[in-house]
């Protein structure tokens, strides 16, 4: 039999070469990197500072989009293109329930 080893995944921060252990909105970063972004943000959300001065996120922050269009896409293609979800919606609003948000 024969062992097969998979290559580790590498943190996407810019010029970071270390293991990736953990995603940021699907982005795959490092302990490190994972941490500062994490405070970064709770910074953010509790109105330390604006967004243009998330220094750390706005470094990934292209790869957070394209990590969500390459996610949406995947779930797309998982539900058959979203014919499921029309069709189960579909017959809710047949039954007289209102799913509008």
């Amino acid at each position: 039999m024969t062992a097969t080893f998979r290559t580790p995944t590498l943190c996407k921060y810019p010029d970071c070469k270390a293991v990736a252990r953990a995603t940021w909105a699907f982005v795959p970063l490092c302990p490190g990197h994972h941490l500062t972004i994490r405070h970064e943000t709770m910074n953010y959300y509790a109105n330390k500072f604006s967004y243009q001065h998330r220094q750390h996120y706005l470094q990934i922050e292209p790869l957070v989009r394209e990590a969500r269009e390459a996610y949406s896409k995947l779930v797309k293609r998982q539900r058959g293109k979203g014919e499921e979800l029309s069709d189960s919606l579909g017959s809710t609003r047949q039954q007289g329930l209102d799913l509008s948000f």
